[in-house]
């Protein structure tokens, strides 16, 4: 869930209203929906390089903070060890209930003859 924080300002730009509509077109051919990735090109990195382009000022720091620190860790460790923590426990037991099916089985479905009456099968 996004929470809005604050409105940044980056400036004013000297740009006329066609080189801006032909810088959104130029960058139009980079940023398309498959190439999104939640750490880094996203919505506030286009919005960090759409700055750059207007003003010259990107986005303050803070602001693409976590894609920084997370490149720093070692996901696949991470990773790794979660999923032995979860293996180890679903066999210890610990887990086990919340992996069985809680679908109705055949034996319990109930069904409507064509008399609307219901009969249990």
């Amino acid at each position: 869930v996004h929470v809005y924080r604050n409105s940044v300002g980056l400036g004013v730009t000297l740009k006329t209203e066609a080189q801006v509509q032909e810088l959104v077109e130029e960058m139009r051919h980079r940023w398309h929906a498959g190439d999104y990735d939640i750490l880094y090109h996203n919505c506030c990195s286009f919005a960090d390089e759409f700055g750059m382009e207007l003003t010259g000022r990107g986005l303050p720091g803070w602001v693409n903070r976590l894609p920084r620190l997370l490149s720093n860790v070692d996901v696949e460790h991470v990773v790794s060890k979660a999923v032995s923590r979860a293996v180890s426990r679903v066999q210890d037991g610990e887990e086990s209930q919340k992996f069985i099916s809680r679908e109705p089985s055949l034996e319990t479905v109930t069904t409507m003859d064509p008399a609307g009456e219901g009969s249990r099968t």
